[in-house]
């Protein structure tokens, strides 16, 4: 009993305990440690994002950059060879995950067997592996998308069509979820 009472104890101090490097969703907190945050207002986007820093392990030891054109709907962001993702304006459509989602799942139109890694109203992370593929590692990519809605304009935010290893999406998922709206 007095156990319990002091795993419950603590539980609720360390919830209590606020920092600038954490994030809470819904049902998860999520540590932003070895990430800083990158305003995207210089390039027509009024958000930041959390993006890795060099201590991560994935070859993002460059300052990020940004691709994109005057007038354009399509930014390509990058740090360092390992680590990239596009972002696409669409404006006021609203049902961009659930549009791709049915579209990768379609297995009359698809090439690859999917498989979901996490299903969220507004995030996807999928394993992607060819059908005639063995169940090799070298032939599973693994990818992320996801909507957002910041000052009434949706977004979409996704891996390249060639994907990433487990562990740089298990990054771009934390990145993808730090996006904030600049009011």
């Amino acid at each position: 009993m007095k156990l319990t009472f002091y795993y419950c104890l603590l539980l609720l101090i360390l919830l209590s305990c606020k920092d600038d490097q954490t994030v809470k969703n819904k049902a998860t907190t999520i540590d932003y440690f070895q990430f800083f945050k990158f305003n995207l207002s210089s390039f027509d986007i009024p958000a930041t994002i959390m993006l890795p820093d060099e201590t991560v392990g994935i070859g993002a030891s460059f300052l990020p950059e940004v691709k994109h054109k005057e007038a354009d709907f399509l930014w390509e962001l990058n740090i360092g060879p390992y680590f990239s993702f596009l972002i696409e304006d669409y404006g006021d459509v609203k049902e961009l995950v659930k549009t791709h989602k049915a579209k990768i799942l379609d297995k009359q139109q698809s090439i690859y067997t999917m498989k979901l890694v996490v299903d969220e109203p507004e995030l996807l992370i999928y394993e992607r592996r060819l059908k005639t593929a063995r169940k090799q590692n070298s032939e599973v990519t693994y990818h992320a998308y996801a909507q957002k809605n910041i000052n009434g304009i949706y977004y979409e935010f996704k891996s390249p069509e060639a994907g990433h290893s487990k562990k740089v999406i298990a990054i771009i998922e934390k990145t993808f979820r730090s996006i904030n709206a600049i009011k």
